[in-house]
């Protein structure tokens, strides 16, 4: 199975939009990956029908951490790779994206490219606030 995982970090609308915007581009950019939402408990009860709804019919996956909060909970995302939500789906590739960032067909190249190298991972800083990250 391959995974975008995504971090909800609440309910405001750039996350709950660009999370529904993104489950749309990866049907079209990335038809054959799942895009998973890792969050806090609390948040998954508070959020809108519409996005649980969306991400259910595309055949995604809510990924709920009671404890995690904050900065913890956007790393809690990267443990896609070793989640085994059943016997039957074991992740082999995941990648990491921001709810607030839009998927795109340089990014899939990029990640192309990627997969067809003998590399473990790729790290794309594309937005210069990323210099210091």
């Amino acid at each position: 199975m391959k995974v975008i995982s995504f971090c909800l970090w609440g309910n405001k609308p750039q996350y709950i939009q660009g999370a529904i915007k993104n489950l749309q581009l990866a049907k079209e950019i990335y038809p054959d990956w799942t895009c998973w939402f890792f969050m806090n408990e609390n948040e998954y009860w508070n959020y809108d029908r519409t996005l649980k709804d969306k991400v259910y019919e595309a055949g995604g996956l809510f990924q709920i951490f009671p404890r995690y909060k904050d900065h913890h909970l956007m790393l809690a995302r990267f443990l896609a790779i070793d989640i085994k939500p059943s016997k039957w789906a074991n992740v082999e590739v995941m990648i990491s994206r921001d709810c607030d960032s839009r998927l795109s067909l340089r990014e899939k190249l990029a990640v192309d490219k990627w997969m067809a190298s003998d590399k473990q991972f790729l790290v794309m800083k594309d937005h210069p606030w990323h210099a210091g990250v």
